[in-house]
């Protein structure tokens, strides 16, 4: 039994990073370098150093009358922050939208939807008025509440990979940052 706690406690310990970078916008990145170098103490405490940074992120505002982001970064006056995966981009249409006209950090609009026929806690994310995507379902009741208060919603990260199943294709996977008081 005894020996069974001590793994315990050393599995906690090597996986300490990933533990306290959980909420870390990089947080798959950092659980990674934890999982794979971890096992040097050198990838260990590097893990560690950038679980425990400052998660600040800056982004830029869009003047809507200029399709070009501004290139100077404003930095977040919000209090938190939230990290949320975008469902629904891989459909076609959206995809094609978000490849041709999105960016990191580019701005997007948060609108409830209680009339969605298939969830009426819908929470539909749109840029310039044209559906990209939705809130994952597991999440709306997190973000419900932030729809009240003051809050701006950013792409966070926007990455294409190869499919693996189906070749020749590409899977898009968008995380959007959704900053509040």
């Amino acid at each position: 039994m005894s020996e069974f706690i001590i793994i315990i406690i050393a599995l906690a310990i090597y996986f300490l990073p990933s533990i306290i970078g959980y909420n870390h916008r990089n947080a798959n990145s950092i659980c990674l370098l934890n999982l794979l170098l971890g096992w040097t103490v050198l990838g260990w405490i590097v893990a560690m150093i950038w679980a425990v940074s400052q998660d600040k992120h800056t982004f830029t505002i869009q003047n809507n009358s200029n399709p070009i982001p501004s290139k100077t970064p404003i930095k977040s006056s919000f209090e938190n922050s939230l990290r949320v995966f975008l469902a629904g981009c891989h459909l076609p249409t959206r995809k094609n939208y978000i490849l041709k006209n999105g960016w990191d950090t580019m701005p997007v609009d948060l609108e409830a939807e209680p009339t969605n026929k298939f969830d009426k806690n819908a929470i539909a994310v749109k840029h310039e008025g044209k559906l990209i995507g939705y809130i994952p379902e597991d999440k709306t009741h997190l973000v419900h509440p932030i729809l009240e208060k003051e809050y701006e919603a950013t792409f966070d990260s926007m990455d294409e990979e190869e499919s693996y199943s189906k070749p020749g294709e590409t899977h898009l996977t968008v995380y959007l940052r959704i900053n509040y008081n």
